[in-house]
């Protein structure tokens, strides 16, 4: 009994020094890559100051750069090889964007590390199989184009976690937001991409964009579309009962959510089509009833 409580005493100890290590070398990439990021924008900076580059001066930014890549590369796989699904994805991100910056929600490429895309994906796999939200929301980008039911399957998991996403080039899009990920959901389910039309899921995820109670940016477009289809979808009958208010309700919704956000394209034209068709018919069928 104490040699077998020993051997567990000793396996938790070897456990909990294997997590602490795998925990410093997620750290200690993250920090390179801050290191490589803060080259080349100090770089730049520099360059803006003057009004010109300097060949000497951005040639070493971009070998400290790369300096710091290339570690960040070997910190970040000796975490994964431990099958730590952060650190697979946050590799899978480096090797498919060659390093980024955020800057308020937009990713901009820096180029210190060598591209690998389908090292990238592998690994994106792996961490997506062990239920990482953001790494299967990338999955449904990298099966898009060759697999469409692969890629539905992976974005429903990633949407069911409330899962943002972050961005790999494979995706058709880049989607910023929860409401956006929903919306692609709702569109694919819709349309019955990589399996059948649910119209009844595809109306509730419908529902949850044009909710604006979570602080996203009331001029994005997304919000208009999400009211033209519930209009559709209500007028239509498709995905729950239909009803003629309710569908005019979001018509005008549409509308206004088109205009405050100034996209007056070719859905601001169709839910105002909509909207007056509507009112036509309501307005026809009572000059109707008053000549009977």
């Amino acid at each position: 009994h104490n040699a077998g409580a020993s051997a567990a005493s000793a396996e938790a100890g070897c456990t909990e020094a294997g997590a602490a290590a795998v925990a410093a070398w997620k750290a200690a990439a993250v920090a390179a890559e801050s290191t490589a990021v803060a080259a080349l924008d100090a770089a730049e900076e520099a360059a803006a100051a003057r009004g010109t580059f300097i060949e000497e001066e951005w040639a070493a930014a971009q070998a400290q750069a790369q300096a710091a890549g290339a570690q960040a590369v070997r910190l970040w796989g000796l975490a994964a090889a431990q099958g730590d699904a952060d650190a697979q994805f946050g590799l899978a991100l480096l090797l498919s964007t060659g390093g980024t910056l955020s800057t308020g929600g937009t990713l901009i490429s820096h180029g210190y590390v060598n591209l690998d895309y389908v090292e990238a994906e592998r690994l994106c796999g792996l961490a997506a199989a062990q239920g990482h939200a953001q790494a299967q929301f990338d999955m449904y980008g990298c099966f898009w184009q060759k697999d469409r039911a692969e890629a539905r399957r992976w974005l429903g998991l990633a949407v069911a976690q409330g899962c943002a996403g972050t961005w790999l080039p494979t995706e058709p899009r880049y989607l910023s937001s929860l409401a956006e990920a929903q919306r692609a959901l709702a569109l694919i389910l819709y349309e019955g991409l990589g399996g059948p039309k649910d119209h009844a899921e595809a109306r509730r995820l419908w529902g949850l964009v044009a909710s604006p109670d979570d602080g996203r940016d009331l001029r994005d477009s997304c919000y208009g579309e999400a009211h033209k289809f519930l209009g559709l979808m209500c007028q239509r009958g498709e995905g729950g009962p239909s009803d003629e208010d309710e569908a005019l309700r979001h018509f005008d919704l549409a509308v206004a959510r088109f205009s405050y956000s100034g996209d007056l394209g070719l859905q601001f034209e169709r839910a105002r089509a909509a909207a007056a068709n509507i009112r036509d018919a309501r307005v026809r069928g009572g000059l109707e009833s008053m000549e009977e």
